[in-house]
C-alpha cells in the first residue's frame, strides 16, 4: 500500500501518543469499514513540536507507537512530518492537501480531533468538508474511564506523580520504557546489586523519580522481576536490577522495562552502606509482592 493507492482503506489520523483505549476505539471504528486500516501519525507529535527540545512528555516514541499499532492489526502506519509549513497550513488547505496526497475515501478520527493552523479546524468543519469532497467521515466518541474521557494528558499527569498503576488502567496496559543498554559507573555492582543502565530517548516521559517494582523483558521475550530506579532528571539512565534471572544482554541491546508500582522516593545524601540496605529493602519487598501474587493465583 502506498500514498495515492489507498482505495477502500479506512484512514485514521491523529497523534496516537500512548495508543490508549480512546485511540483503539478509532481503530475499531475503522475496522468496521471495507478494506484495510491505515494510521497516519504526525511526527513529532503536536505537543512535542510546539514544546520544543525541552518537552519530554511523550507516552510512546515513534518506534513504540508503530509497534503497538501493528500489534492492533493496523495494515500500515504512515508518518506525516510535522514541520513549520504544515503547522501554519489553514484547515481547509490541510484537508485538501491530505486528500491529494493519500486519496482516501474514508477518514476516521476521535471526537477531539483538530487540524490546521492553531488547531482551528473542528470535527464539524471536517464533516462539512467530507460532504463536499464525497469522503466518508466517522467521528468516534470518547472512551470514559473513572468518570472522564481517556486522554493522553490524564495519563501523563498520573505518571508524573508516580501513579503507574493508575496510568496503566487508563492505558489498558503496563507503562513501559524502551531503551538501549549502556555503560554505567558500576555503583550498583559495588553495592552488591548490579544494574543495567538503560538509556531512554529524551522525548519519552519518565515517571516521578524513585524506586519502582518492575520487570525486564529479555530479547527472547522472557519476563524477569526487577527493581527499577528512575532518576530525577531526563538526562540520566534508568537503572534496572534484575532479581530472578540473567538477562544475557550486552551494551547496545534494546530492552523493554515495564513499571508496576512505585516503592519509594529518591533518598539523597546517605552513606553508601545505608544505600545498599535501602536497595536490599526494595528487592525484598518486590520478592514478597511476587510471592503473594503467586499464592493468590494458586488459590484462584
Amino acid at each position: 500500500m502506498r500514498p495515492g493507492l489507498m482505495k477502500n482503506v479506512s484512514l485514521c489520523m491523529g497523534n496516537f501518543d500512548g495508543v490508549h483505549p480512546g485511540h483503539l476505539a478509532v481503530l475499531e471504528e475503522a475496522a468496521g469499514g471495507e478494506g484495510g486500516i491505515a494510521v497516519l501519525c504526525l511526527e513529532p507529535v503536536t505537543r512535542q513540536y510546539f514544546g520544543g527540545a525541552e518537552w519530554h512528555r511523550r507516552l510512546t516514541t515513534a518506534w513504540e507507537r508503530m509497534k503497538l499499532l501493528e500489534r492492533k492489526g493496523v495494515d500500515e502506519v504512515l508518518v506525516l512530518p510535522f514541520r513549520k509549513e504544515l503547522a501554519e497550513t489553514l484547515p481547509g488547505d490541510f484537508l485538501d492537501d491530505l486528500l491529494l496526497r493519500f486519496s482516501f475515501e474514508r477518514l476516521v478520527v476521535g471526537y477531539d480531533f483538530s487540524f490546521g493552523r492553531g488547531g482551528a479546524g473542528t470535527v464539524e468543519q471536517l464533516r462539512a468538508w467530507g460532504d463536499k469532497k464525497m469522503v466518508e467521515i466517522r467521528v468516534v466518541p470518547p472512551v470514559v474511564i473513572g468518570g472522564s474521557p481517556v486522554k493522553s494528558t490524564r495519563i501523563r499527569d498520573l505518571l508524573e506523580t508516580g501513579d503507574v498503576p493508575g496510568a496503566g488502567e487508563l492505558l489498558g496496559r503496563r507503562y513501559s520504557l524502551t531503551g538501549a543498554v549502556s555503560r554505567g559507573k558500576g555503583l550498583g555492582r559495588r553495592l552488591g546489586f548490579p544494574t543495567l543502565n538503560v538509556r531512554v530517548p529524551k522525548c519519552k516521559l519518565l515517571p516521578a523519580a524513585g524506586s519502582y517494582r518492575g520487570c525486564l523483558y529479555s530479547k527472547d521475550g522472557k519476563r524477569m522481576e526487577a527493581a527499577v530506579f528512575v532518576p530525577g532528571d531526563t538526562g540520566g539512565p534508568v537503572e534496572v536490577h534484575v532479581i530472578d534471572g540473567d538477562p544475557g544482554l550486552v551494551y547496545g541491546d534494546g530492552v523493554v522495562v515495564g513499571l508496576m508500582e512505585k516503592l519509594r522516593d529518591v533518598v539523597r545524601g546517605i552513606p553508601r552502606q545505608e544505600l545498599g540496605r535501602l536497595i536490599m529493602s526494595d528487592v525484598r519487598r518486590i520478592e514478597s509482592m511476587s510471592a503473594n501474587e503467586r499464592d493468590e493465583r494458586r488459590t484462584h
